[in-house]
């Protein structure tokens, strides 16, 4: 649990976190949101950082929104693998449904109401407003472990888990492409800190830390671990770091 807020100096689970950073600054409500997926994942956390026309259907949104939507459309109507998920994701976070500094959990909880509202009521209204739900989040890996997850509960009709399978594996993969994680030159790209974890669980790792560093305005997350196939000459495990570019979650902090 979070205890002991005084500034920006604080203790989670008994581990003591100092963040220097601008009070007033993108950066500092993106490291909380960080803190906030390191505590959930109980590992320990260190930052050293300083402050630095409308398509039809869519009237009531803005251009970005619009246009974002149009490719979601165009992604349900298509194989998932023809679809560009770079560009998709790309387009999702320049939209007012992004929450650049950790939407993971939000998403996950609103779909989840709207979802058991759906099987509770299935009313036409709230099944188009669970599908609107989804469709907002579409670029987003845990919009689809939602849908499956109320799926595998429920079986309702509503969800078309094969769907949100391939649209995952898809996210996962766009993801895997950015990069090789093994250096800030080769980082793989995201734009949720709680991708991090998860690309780290899909090579089957033990999470032991997280850093976050930055220089010459570019920004990283970096993951700690153990990979229990790669031993030392003592027999043990060898700690790696694995690399995250995160600065299309600050730049987009910094238009908010």
């Amino acid at each position: 649990m979070l205890s002991g807020i005084r500034g920006l100096s604080f203790a989670v689970n008994n581990v003591k976190y100092n963040l220097h950073t601008d009070r007033s600054s993108p950066l500092k409500k993106y490291l909380f949101a960080l803190l906030l997926v390191a505590a959930v994942a109980g590992a320990p956390l260190t930052v050293n950082a300083q402050a630095q026309a409308q398509p039809e259907g869519f009237s009531n949104v803005s251009s970005k929104d619009a246009e974002y939507l149009t490719l979601v459309e165009k992604a349900q109507a298509s194989d998932s693998k023809a679809v560009d998920w770079s560009q998709l994701r790309n387009a999702y976070v320049q939209t007012s449904f992004y929450d650049p500094y950790g939407g993971a959990q939000a998403i996950w909880y609103a779909l989840q109401r709207a979802g058991m509202l759906v099987v509770a009521t299935p009313s036409d209204e709230n099944v188009r407003a669970y599908h609107d739900l989804l469709n907002k989040h579409y670029a987003h890996y845990r919009a689809h472990l939602q849908a499956i997850d109320l799926w595998n509960k429920t079986k309702t009709s509503v969800v078309n888990k094969s769907l949100h399978e391939n649209a995952f594996r898809e996210i996962l993969r766009s993801i895997r492409l950015t990069g090789d994680g093994k250096s800030p030159e080769t980082a793989f790209r995201v734009i949720d800190p709680a991708e991090e974890s998860m690309i780290l669980k899909t090579f089957h790792y033990r999470l032991i830390g997280q850093e976050f560093r930055q220089n010459n305005g570019q920004f990283w997350d970096v993951l700690k671990y153990i990979n229990p196939q790669v031993l030392g000459t003592d027999g043990k495990p060898v700690q790696q770091e694995m690399f995250f570019n995160v600065n299309v979650i600050l730049q987009a902090s910094g238009n908010r």
